[in-house]
């Protein structure tokens, strides 16, 4: 027998009705039989493997245009926001929808962000002139008071002097410093 493999088929010969049966015997070697299914799935499998690379390659060179990309962007623009650069914004990122959605919902917040500054700048502003107003009406007042030609004076609810007129400093014979802060019954 040879050492090589063989693939062997048989089947009986059609018309021996005698005693004797005959067969027919073919052989073939292996390598040969599946030689052309061995090379189809060599092709197939050749072909599998380009298109898992090509596929692993557009996936690496998409998720950096679609995903990482879009990603840096936005964390680019979150760390101006963070810094007090509150013009910072993405604008369209591109990538995918989620990314987008992404991107936009940060751009609506950086301007609301952006409008809350802004507004209280203008409070804080309008608070500062508030109070110069104030602090002038409040000198005014206290310049009337003082001057009064009558005995005037301002209690708190404890009956404390808060002002005095200089009119009422005369009258009782006593410092302006001895009547603020002291306690004045009737």
């Amino acid at each position: 027998m040879d050492a090589e493999k063989n693939f062997v088929a048989f089947a009986p010969l059609l018309g021996f009705h005698d005693d004797g049966v005959g067969f027919v015997i073919v052989g073939a070697p292996l390598k040969a039989v599946f030689a052309k299914n061995r090379a189809l799935q060599l092709g197939s499998l050749a072909a599998l493997l380009l298109v898992a690379v090509i596929v692993m390659l557009a996936a690496w060179f998409g998720a950096g245009r679609l995903v990482l990309r879009p990603i840096d962007a936005l964390i680019d623009a979150s760390r101006r926001l963070s810094s007090g650069e509150l013009n910072a914004r993405l604008g369209h990122a591109g990538g995918s929808r989620e990314v987008a959605a992404l991107g936009a919902a940060f751009d609506e917040m950086a301007s609301a962000l952006q409008a809350r500054d802004a507004a209280l700048a203008l409070d804080i502003a309008e608070r500062r002139l508030a109070e110069k107003a104030l602090a002038r009406e409040s000198d005014r007042n206290r310049a009337l008071l003082r001057n009064a030609s009558d005995g005037l004076h301002i209690l708190d609810a404890e009956g404390k002097g808060l002002e005095v007129s200089d009119s009422f400093c005369r009258m009782l014979g006593r410092s302006r410093e001895e009547l603020m802060g002291a306690h004045m019954s009737l």
